[in-house]
């Protein structure tokens, strides 16, 4: 049960990172690296079609869409070591 709490405690951090930086644009940008170390995500998902990315709108969309969703779970991740220090 401890760690379901702890779970869900992180599950709302990290959609508080994403809701503040949605609305007062990324707090820890990088612009090298094209990723916000607060929210850990990138910060343009559209710049993401200019890599090696299957031409097809379908593909590209298909691409960014499992692209956010790997930032989400790579977020989890760092949020959860960036809180245990």
């Amino acid at each position: 049960m401890i760690f379901y709490m702890g779970f869900i405690d992180l599950l709302n951090e990290l959609r508080k990172r994403y809701e503040e930086c949605g609305s007062q644009g990324h707090l820890k940008p990088n612009s090298e690296t094209d990723f916000c170390y607060y929210c850990y995500r990138h910060l343009k998902y559209h710049q993401l079609e200019n890599k090696d990315i299957p031409q097809s709108e379908r593909k590209k969309r298909k691409y960014i869409r499992m692209q956010m969703r790997i930032d989400y779970f790579n977020g989890l991740e760092k949020l959860t070591k960036e809180l245990s220090q």
